[in-house]
């Protein structure tokens, strides 16, 4: 408790009276010792002066004295009701921090998602009960104890799902969630159901402070069940497709060619309108077997050192007569000094640049510009393609690289699109170990630029195996 603070005026009252006190107690005890006898008139009048001041002096302390005590009294009552209204406040804001608090609670523990949380040290700090149900344990058995990395049980291969036999290492990016530093892999659990679950680890940070992990569990079995059907349906459907096509195909090159007698001049131009048609629906039949393979774990590779530069120059002749049709200025810039030679799959590459550069000169309007160009970029070789063309909406841009995904724009401008390209792109370049970067606008509202990353180092392939690397 903090000491009493007297005034000024207080100290020099209290002096004052002192002085007073002690002067007349020496004039008493004179007057006591020697006899009134002894005192004049004129003694007599400073005595009674002097008992008369220290009297004011007194009933002005007094006064004062009471004066303050008003004074307090009042600040007592304002204080108390200043704190009655701040423990009101304070019980009103407890109320809503612990509704808040069962609130989240109820919300946490009814998601279908599972949660598990961990402190610094691995140990299990919260279980929800979805998580319970798709781990196979009771919280009780789990809360405080940190899972042995050497269990096969369910719980220790959510906590290291890299010492999973079958676990598949998902790109964070796809979610858009790559600035947070979580790390996403799906796990088939060994066992009669093979159940599949997908494991988002997000790092908890308070005050910049890692207080934590969070996995986030989502049982993905009936989709995966459902996508292995899909793909199935898909693989058969176009390998059916593939031959009447052909047939298709060959029928019409031969009546275009006059193998089957002369063609009236109103015949060829339906004729070649259906040779263009039949060749779209051959490529998309083939990317939907790219598809299918990528998925079934069968979209073979054959890794070879080589020059990319020449990749790249075909494909630049390749979509020069579509960019001439629409007047649309289509740059490669060599580059200088060369890139470093890579590994690579030349065949898978030459697709996934050519849906990329393809893009690019699609969704450019007339007139308008597609730049290419290849730069060393630390351990990488960075491929650019930048574009004036309609650019990427915001909300379309964490879809880019799922199947069968069309950004609204897109689809005015290519109805016949299937939304496959980027698919295939990404996922041949995540085979080699590489990244796709893509930003847009890059011109005010338009333009879109997409950045290639291929490792130089034949070591960041993930996966590479005997019989993937030609020498």
């Amino acid at each position: 408790m903090a000491a009493n603070k007297t005034t000024p005026n207080t100290n020099k009252n209290i002096a004052l009276s002192t002085a007073g006190v002690l002067i007349m107690s020496v004039v008493l005890l004179f007057y006591v010792v020697v006899g009134e006898e002894s005192f004049g008139i004129l003694a007599r009048s400073v005595v009674f002066a002097a008992f008369a001041m220290m009297g004011g002096i007194f009933l002005k302390n007094i006064v004062q004295n009471e004066d303050r005590k008003d004074e307090l009294g009042a600040l007592n009552k304002e204080l108390e009701k200043a704190n009655t209204i701040l423990k009101e406040k304070v019980n009103e804001r407890l109320a809503e921090i612990e509704n808040s608090r069962v609130h989240l609670e109820t919300i946490i523990e009814n998601l279908a998602s599972g949660l598990v949380e961990y402190d610094n040290g691995g140990a299990v700090r919260r279980i929800n009960r979805a998580a319970e149900e798709m781990l196979s344990t009771s919280r009780k058995d789990v809360m405080g104890i940190i899972p042995k990395d050497d269990s096969s049980a369910r719980i220790s291969l959510i906590t290291y799902p890299r010492l999973a036999k079958n676990v598949l290492e998902i790109d964070p990016e796809l979610y858009g969630i790559e600035a947070l530093g979580a790390e996403i892999h799906e796990i088939t659990i060994p066992g009669e159901t093979e159940d599949v679950l997908q494991v988002t680890s997000v790092p908890l940070v308070v005050a910049d402070e890692k207080n934590g992990t969070l996995k986030i569990i989502r049982d993905i079995t009936k989709e995966k069940t459902v996508s292995r059907s899909k793909s199935g349906f898909i693989t058969t459907a176009a390998h059916q497709l593939r031959t009447p096509l052909s047939v298709i195909k060959w029928a019409v090159n031969l009546l275009l060619e006059g193998d089957k007698g002369a063609l009236k001049p109103e015949q060829i131009p339906e004729l070649e309108k259906t040779n263009i048609a039949n060749e779209k629906m051959i490529v998309l039949v083939n990317n939907l077997l790219d598809v299918a393979r990528i998925e079934e774990g069968r979209y073979g590779f054959k890794f070879k050192e080589g020059d990319i530069t020449p990749i790249i120059e075909m494909i630049v002749s390749r979509v020069l007569p579509k960019a001439e049709k629409k007047s649309i200025s289509l740059s490669w810039t060599n580059p200088f000094p060369p890139i470093s030679k890579i590994f690579f799959d030349e065949e898978k590459i030459m697709l996934a640049l050519s849906n990329i550069i393809g893009n690019a000169v699609a969704f450019t309007k007339e007139k308008g510009t597609v730049n290419i160009f290849a730069e060393n970029d630390s351990d990488y070789v960075k491929i650019t393609v930048e574009d004036s063309g309609v650019g990427i909406p915001p909300e379309a841009q964490v879809h880019l690289f799922e199947k069968f995904f069309r950004a609204a724009n897109a689809f005015q401008i290519r109805p016949d699109g299937s939304g496959l390209g980027l698919f295939v792109a990404h996922n041949i370049v995540k085979r080699h170990g590489g990244k796709i970067k893509i930003i847009s606008p890059i011109l005010g509202d338009l333009g879109t630029r997409v950045e290639v990353y291929l490792p130089k180092d034949k070591e960041k392939i993930p996966r590479l195996e005997e019989g993937e690397f030609a020498p």
